[in-house]
């Protein structure tokens, strides 16, 4: 759909959260991906629904439920069995990054060829590197791709990967971090960092800094900060002015006070 991005992730935002609400029933889906994602239009606004818990399983009895169903594309490594660790919660987050990646660019952070090459490592003894694209990378595409899909997230080719850059590409990656560890603790937690990116509000997947924190607060209060700022300015202007008139002041009333010197020495 010819969504710009804001609203591509606004509509995210819910589905993150009707994951959440199945996980707090206790059920994992196991197999999130677009095709299970339904988008229907109510009262001129996007409603998305998630259908086929075929697979699902309980969140008490997931455990090391890595039986190979699934979308290969789509599974957390642990789910695939490309890492150690059992499949919880943090799993399905995985998959809701890697459905995010493809709503954001068009493509996915890796494909199928990848997943075969990383299991042959693990069937090998070796560890897999599992290295997930990065979302520009993605984009590397030629003129006429790169702008259709610009133009469906209401963007221009040169724009969008300078869109993607910085937040998004952190979302993106804390939400299909290899290990569960790293991602988020929950597709809420998930879904609260992007209103924090659509609020312009400091997200957790960023390093924290006072000056990124700066920033942002910035960024939120844009109109106040530049009235503000300009008014700073008009004030150490006038200052400035100030201090000049009185030093010129100061400079012509030496100079006259001489001036009479002079005319008394001469008398």
């Amino acid at each position: 759909a010819a969504l710009d991005l804001a609203a591509r992730i606004r509509l995210f935002v819910d589905i993150c959260r009707g994951v959440h609400h199945a996980h707090q029933k206790g059920v994992i889906h196991r197999d999130l991906k677009p095709s299970n994602l339904l988008v229907s239009t109510i009262d001129g606004h996007p409603q998305p629904k998630i259908i086929d818990f075929g697979i699902a399983t309980g969140v008490q009895r997931a455990g090391s439920h890595t039986d190979g169903a699934g979308t290969p594309e789509f599974m957390s490594p642990e789910q695939a069995g490309l890492v150690d660790g059992d499949v919880d919660t943090r799993s399905d987050v995985f998959s809701l990054g890697v459905v995010l990646f493809e709503l954001l660019t068009g493509g996915r952070p890796f494909d199928s060829r990848s997943l075969e090459a990383w299991r042959a490592a693990r069937d090998s003894g070796a560890t897999p590197s599992i290295t997930l694209r990065d979302p520009v990378e993605v984009l590397a595409l030629p003129a006429d791709q790169l702008a259709t899909i610009a133009e469906r997230r209401g963007l221009q080719a040169h724009t969008l990967p300078a869109a993607l850059r910085g937040e998004l590409t952190a979302i993106l990656r804390k939400a299909t971090a290899t290990h569960r560890a790293d991602r988020y603790d929950s597709a809420e937690a998930l879904a609260a960092d992007l209103g924090r990116y659509l609020r312009h509000e400091p997200l957790i997947a960023m390093p924290d800094s006072a000056w990124y924190r700066l920033v942002k607060f910035v960024r939120r209060r844009r109109l106040p900060v530049v009235m503000g700022t300009a008014l700073l300015l008009a004030l150490c202007a006038g200052l400035i002015g100030t201090l000049i008139a009185l030093d010129r002041a100061r400079i012509a009333q030496a100079e006259t006070e001489a001036a009479l010197t002079r005319a008394r020495s001469a008398e």
